[in-house]
Parts: structure tokens; C-alpha cells; sequence
């Protein structure tokens, strides 16, 4: 290999004729994949001539020759044979003294002859980049046409159609290239929901495709990402799952088989995504293509919109709605996965939408677009009648009808003939528009010398318009009342119906907690006087000498049960620990005293006698436990234990609420943790509960030395409430009444003590 053999291959092919596609079948019947004739044909006039800028010089006309990309195709080959010559040590020759500045001369010719040879030939416009934003507000017709399609006649010409319209969706939201889908494997994929945040209502579904291979891979694997859409029709996940099922039903390739099979990856990491059911085709082997590319086409058609980049119609979609959409250039190059030269050069047409926003009148490019004039849309006879409208809709109808027979072409008129038919659309609206805000225009020649302007059914458009505009609060807002009236009315009713049932429902609710509360302490009084006079009768049982032992420990344990049962706390520990037992607390009977001490007559003989309680030392707590349970626990608001230390205390009872408390009474709490629950208080706070403990002890000494517990309690009220003692005064008082002792203090000196000692003997 040289400079002279690659120089007049290379010449060859730039001046030769473009293939049709496929190629030449004929020849590859053969084997022959090099036209021998054709290039004889067109060197045989440059015999003689040395390669280089003489050939280049006499170079013929060539109307449709090969592009820069198959040129550069050409050169890769011809360096891959170039390299395998110099493997094999039978090339000497660098690189650089082989590719010579002739030839990429010849480079610079076919790079800069495209535009010369587009305009000779007068291609297409609306091709290459600007052709799927023709397409974007065709989208949904686009998903329409593909959902229609699959409605077939067969199984297999419905899964096929659905297949095509998840390749569509799928390649759109992930942005990916169509051989993306056909290299995949059904194990490629893989899905999880994302970690839902606090303003997510819903979590959200992400749908993951793994990409081994493919153009920009580089040896690491890439990804396909989607989600499900707002909008079930452009959902991608939903259409797999329609596909997929549809595959399934026909081919039943999974029903057979078993645990084993799952497990043997071999078995089934190598079917792919996409296959055809026809029964016949290994679903192993890789999908060409061209069915997705052709039935795109034939759609495309149909709707007459451009049909090139028809493999990557999904990616360039998914990459324009994005730029549209305002979404930052890098976030959309690593959506697509695109080499950053790469994606600027042939992907983005950086078009600032935020500066246009705010040209047209919009000073945020945050805020929503909103004109009140495009809303109102003329009649098609009104449409008709103006210059531009007398042609352009025949004419555009026509161009489609020809598109449709020739299959194809006529793009760029399909789309002046559209946006024709839109700027004559536009032209009525602000020129209706343009009277109602500027009146005095209308003394404009353009307005007096044209027809339409000056017929009746403009007047009636103006109308329209105009009133259009009278309801319109500001450019960027209308009011609810322009676009349903008599709304705000009916709104203004329903606020003040909804504040005159607010006011009955909150009355209506008042009572029921009245009533709800007073059936309460009604019932808490009839099950306290119940309860004490049944007390009062096991006790008496209790002390009958004369019963038999085994029935005197029957009854014992019957009166231990009915305490633990009406001891609240201890309830709920036994329905959270399941058989865990605990002794009973010993407490006060203060909570139902001073709520009611009237007798009931009736509960004879289980009344309570008039006589306390208890009347010697064998009395058990436990009488003193089922009465103070009476109350109800939904009566109190329970409050932290720590919270209630700091406050004064109006009642003694008020202190015996705080330890018998059968939900975070100290009591309890004591029980259940120890110490541990009150590891972490202050000085201030151990100081207050050691005080309590300290009245608590006291108060049960007390009424153990009194006959009657419930007198012994009220005496106890009474100090309270006259002397208005705090907690540091109860303690006192307890301590000069000796049913507490006093402490002394540790830090004297012996001197001190021997003198306390001294004063107190």
C-alpha cells in the first residue's frame, strides 16, 4: 500500500455515482463487492496523469457523489489494512508519508462540495436537526397513528406494532439509539422504586436497561433510564408491559419452564428484547431493524411530516422536547449519553428559550405563556376568504395528496404551505386584536382596501376578540369569571354555606363532650360505690376466723385479681408482655373520695360500711388499689412525669394523681425502669421528686394510723388547703408531725453534730 494505489481508489470513489441502497445484488451474489467496470469507466480518461493536483485539476461532474461520512469510512478501512501490512512487516512506510497532502485535499473537496451540490440539486430544507421539532407537536399523533396501527387483524401484526410503538416511547424518554433496543437481552433489564421524598405522594417507579455495548461504550456499560409518564399513552414502561404480554400469550416461551431452567442462566440470558412471533425465528438472534424503521417511515408518511433519522426519531424527539422544555444542555447530554464535542456539534441548536420568552413581552422566563388573542380562532369560511387563504389550504391539501402517491418528498413545501395556513390564521387575529386596543387604527389603508376586513363575519370575529380582551385582568392572567361565569358567585355561596355547617358541627361536637363526660363520671361514681362495697365484704370474709383455710385463700387471690385487673397500668403491662405477672401497687383511695362520697343503698351487702377500710395491720393494699382504679383514664390529660415536678400543687390529691397515674404515673415508671427514667434530670428536678416521694411515704403512714383512710385523707386535704402548704411545707409539716424523719445534714463537722446531738436528746 501507497500514496499513488490509495490516491486513485480514493479518487474513484469520490467521484463516482452514490449506490443505491444495499448496493449492488448482483455482484454480492458473487462476491464481488468492488466494481472492477465502473471503475475502469471512470479512471480510463486520467490514464497518463500523475495523482495529485493534475487529476484533481481535470477531476469529471459527478451529480450525486458519496458524502464526508463515507469517505471517512473508506480511509478507516484503508488504515486498518494499512496497520495489519505493518504488523506483518510488509509495509515500511509511515502513515503520514501514505495519507499525503493530496489526499486530504481531496478530503477538503467532498467536506466543502455538499452545500454546493444540495443547492444545485434543491434538496430538501426541513431535513437534519430542525426536522424533529417539526415533529414534537406531532407527538401525540405520532403515539395515536402507532396505537391505531396495532390494532391488526393478527396476533403477530398486533405484537409487532406494539413492539414498534415501545421502541418509539422507550427511545424518547431514555434517549437512546434504536441498536440500543436490538442488541438488548430480556435480562438487560432491571427495576426499583426510588427513595420517596417528603413532597412525593406516590413513589416512583424507575425502569433500568443495561447497555453492554455500543458506539460510545468504550469498554463500560452504559444505561437506558425511564420512568412511567404522567400520561398513560406516553408512558414507555406501560407499553413494555404491553408488549411483553402480548409476546408472551403468542409464543408462551416462559410457561414451561421450571426452577431449574431460572437458575441456569444459559437458558435464558440470551433471548432478546425484541423478536418476532412468527414461530419461526430464533429468539437468541439479534432484530434487524428495518421493520421499526420502515413502519416509522410509512407513518410518517401518512401524517406528512419529514422522514430521515427515521432509527433515531425516539433520540432526536426526546432531545428537542428537552431543549424546548428549557432543560440545561449538560443534563441533557448525559440523558443522551453523548461525547460533549459530539453532542454540540450535531445534537444541540442552542436555542435560548428564556431570551425569546422575554422579547416577546415576558420578563420571566418562569412564567407561563399566555396570550389571550390565540385563543380565539376565526371560521373556516372566514379563514378562506382572505388573499393568502384562497390558495394556500388547496395547495397544501394537494402537496399532501402527491406525498402520499409518490411516498414521500415535498417536505419543505408541506411545511411553507403549513405555515402559511398559520400565519393567515395569525394575521386575522391581531388585526381583530389591533382594533380593540388601538381604535384609531382603523383608518389604515390596509383596513379599508381590503374585502375581508370590511365583511361581516370580521365585525362578528371582532366581537369575539374584543371581548376576549375586556375580560382579560393583566397579559399573563384571565379571570376565572371571563372563562366560567356566575363561578365566583357560586364560590362566595358555598364559603358561607361551609361556615354556617363549620358552626353546627363544632356546637354539635361541644355537646357530645359534655354529655360524653357526665355519662362518664356518672358511671366512675356507680362502679366506685360498687366496687368499694365488694372490697368491704371480701374483707369482712377475710377476717372470719371460722372459714376454711382453702376458701380463705380463694377469696385472697380473688381480691389480689380484682386489683391488678382495675390497676391501669398494670393492665397494659399485661397486654403488652403477654403472661408476665406483677404484684400490686400499693395506693391511695384519693382519686374517687373526693369525687363522691355518697352510698348507694342499694349495693348491700357489698356497700361500704361506715367504718374505713381497714381496722388493724392485716389489711391488705389491695383494698386501696381497687378503689383508687375507679376513675377513668380518658378524664386526665397525662402529661411527662419531668413536666409535672415544677408546678405548685393545689391538692393533695393532685399528688396522688402524679404517682398513681396508671399510664406515666412515678409508681410506673419506677417499676418498669428503675431509676434509669430519671437518670438524665436536674438538681432542681431529683430535689422535687425526692420531696414527693418523701409526702407519698408519709401520707400512707399516716392513714395507716388512722381507723378510717378516707377521713384520714380528707384531714390531710383540709391542712393542704388551709395552711397553703407547697410541697417543701408538706414535708414539713409531716416532719414535725414524726411520719418523717429528719435528715441531717452530711456536711457538719463532728463538733456541730455532738451539739445537734445534744439539742435533740
Amino acid at each position: 500500500m501507497n500514496f499513488d494505489k490509495i490516491y486513485l481508489f480514493m479518487f474513484f470513489q469520490t467521484f463516482r455515482q452514490q449506490k443505491k441502497r444495499g448496493g449492488n445484488r448482483k455482484l454480492q451474489k458473487q462476491d464481488i463487492y468492488f466494481d472492477a467496470e465502473a471503475y475502469d469507466n471512470l479512471m480510463r480518461p486520467f490514464a497518463g496523469l500523475s495523482p495529485g493536483q493534475r487529476l484533481l485539476e481535470n477531476a469529471p461532474h459527478v451529480e450525486n457523489p458519496i458524502s464526508e461520512s463515507q469517505f471517512a469510512t473508506y480511509k478507516a478501512a484503508l488504515r486498518r489494512i494499512y496497520n495489519a501490512q505493518i504488523n506483518k512487516n510488509v509495509n515500511s512506510l509511515h502513515w503520514d508519508h501514505v495519507w499525503l497532502p493530496a489526499l486530504k485535499e481531496l478530503h477538503r473537496l467532498v467536506r466543502s462540495r455538499k452545500l454546493i451540490i444540495k443547492r444545485l440539486q434543491h434538496q430538501e430544507k426541513v431535513t437534519g436537526e430542525f426536522s424533529p421539532y417539526a415533529m414534537v407537536g406531532h407527538y401525540n399523533d405520532i403515539e395515536d397513528m402507532l396505537w391505531t396501527d396495532s390494532n391488526g387483524r393478527s396476533w403477530r401484526q398486533t405484537v409487532a406494532n406494539l413492539r414498534h410503538r415501545y421502541c418509539l416511547l422507550f427511545l424518547t424518554s431514555g434517549i437512546l439509539r434504536c441498536e440500543s433496543l436490538t442488541k438488548a437481552d430480556l435480562s438487560d433489564h432491571l427495576s426499583f422504586y426510588l427513595p420517596q421524598r417528603d413532597q412525593d405522594i406516590h413513589p416512583m417507579l424507575l425502569l433500568i436497561m443495561q447497555i453492554p455495548e455500543g458506539k460510545v461504550n468504550n469498554g463500560r456499560t452504559l444505561f437506558g433510564r425511564a420512568t412511567r409518564h404522567k400520561l398513560p399513552q406516553f408512558c414507555p414502561v406501560g407499553a413494555l408491559a404491553m408488549y411483553l404480554q402480548c409476546r408472551f400469550h403468542v409464543t408462551r416461551e416462559f410457561n414451561n419452564f421450571t426452577i431449574e431452567d431460572w437458575c441456569t442462566n444459559s437458558r435464558w440470558f440470551d433471548i432478546k428484547l425484541l423478536v418476532d412471533v412468527d414461530g419461526i425465528s430464533d429468539r437468541t438472534q439479534e432484530m434487524r431493524s428495518d421493520g421499526y424503521s420502515k413502519h416509522i417511515k410509512e407513518m410518517l408518511l401518512k401524517l406528512g411530516l419529514p422522514t430521515n433519522n427515521l432509527c433515531h426519531l425516539g433520540r432526536k424527539l426526546g432531545t428537542k422536547t428537552l431543549e424546548l422544555l428549557e432543560e440545561e444542555s449538560e443534563s441533557i447530554r448525559r440523558m443522551g449519553q453523548w461525547n460533549p464535542s459530539v453532542f454540540d456539534n450535531y445534537y444541540s441548536t442552542k436555542l435560548p428559550i428564556g431570551s425569546i420568552r422575554k422579547l416577546a413581552g415576558y420578563v420571566s422566563k418562569s412564567n407561563i405563556y399566555y396570550n389571550t388573542r390565540t385563543t380565539v380562532n376565526p371560521n373556516d369560511a372566514l379563514l378562506r376568504s382572505t388573499p393568502m387563504g384562497s390558495f394556500v389550504y388547496t395547495a397544501l391539501d394537494g402537496v399532501l395528496e402527491q406525498a402520499q402517491i409518490h411516498r414521500g418528498g415535498y417536505d419543505t413545501a408541506i411545511h411553507f404551505l403549513r405555515c402559511l395556513a398559520e400565519l393567515n390564521k395569525v394575521f386575522l387575529q391581531d388585526a381583530a386584536a389591533l382594533l380593540c386596543v388601538k381604535e384609531e387604527r382603523s383608518n389604515h389603508f390596509m383596513y379599508q382596501n381590503l374585502a375581508v376586513l370590511e365583511s361581516q363575519a370580521f365585525y362578528d370575529f371582532k366581537g369575539q376578540m374584543a371581548s376576549a380582551i375586556r375580560h382579560e385582568v393583566s397579559p399573563l392572567d384571565a379571570t376565572v369569571e371571563s372563562v366560567l361565569p356566575g363561578v365566583l358567585e357560586i364560590q362566595r355561596t358555598t364559603h358561607s354555606m361551609v361556615e354556617q355547617l363549620g358552626g353546627k358541627v363544632d356546637r354539635f361536637h361541644e355537646a357530645v363532650h359534655e354529655a360524653v363526660h357526665e355519662a362518664t363520671r356518672s358511671i366512675s361514681e356507680d362502679v366506685t360505690r360498687k366496687l368499694q362495697g365488694l372490697c368491704n365484704h371480701l374483707k369482712r370474709c377475710l377476717d372470719d376466723k371460722q372459714m376454711e383455710g382453702n376458701r380463705r385463700r380463694k377469696l385472697a387471690h380473688c381480691f389480689t385479681s380484682i386489683g391488678q385487673l382495675l390497676n391501669m397500668s398494670e393492665l397494659d403491662d399485661a397486654e403488652s408482655d403477654g403472661d408476665t405477672r406483677h404484684e400490686p401497687e400499693r395506693t391511695f383511695a384519693g382519686n374517687n373520695l373526693f369525687e363522691s362520697k355518697e352510698q348507694d343503698p342499694s349495693t348491700e351487702p357489698f356497700e361500704s360500711e361506715e367504718q374505713g377500710l381497714s381496722t388493724g395491720p392485716n389489711a391488705t393494699s389491695a383494698t386501696t388499689v381497687a378503689i383508687s382504679r375507679t376513675r377513668v383514664s380518658g378524664c386526665s390529660t397525662v402529661t411527662s412525669p419531668e413536666k409535672r415536678l415544677a408546678p405548685k400543687y393545689h391538692s393533695l390529691k393532685e399528688i396522688l394523681d402524679d404517682w398513681q397515674d396508671p399510664n406515666n404515673g412515678f409508681l410506673v415508671l419506677d417499676k418498669k425502669y428503675g431509676r434509669n427514667w430519671r437518670k438524665d434530670w436536674s438538681d432542681s428536678q431529683k430535689t422535687s421528686f425526692s420531696r414527693l416521694s418523701r409526702i407519698y411515704s408519709a401520707v400512707e403512714k399516716y392513714i395507716e394510723s388512722k381507723p378510717d383512710h378516707n377521713e384520714a385523707l380528707e384531714e390531710l386535704e383540709d391542712v393542704f388547703k388551709k395552711k397553703r402548704l407547697s410541697v417543701r411545707g408538706m414535708v414539713c409539716f409531716f416532719q414535725a408531725e414524726g411520719y418523717l424523719h429528719v435528715q441531717k445534714s452530711r456536711g457538719r463537722t463532728k463538733q456541730q453534730q455532738s451539739a445537734d446531738d445534744a439539742i435533740e436528746v
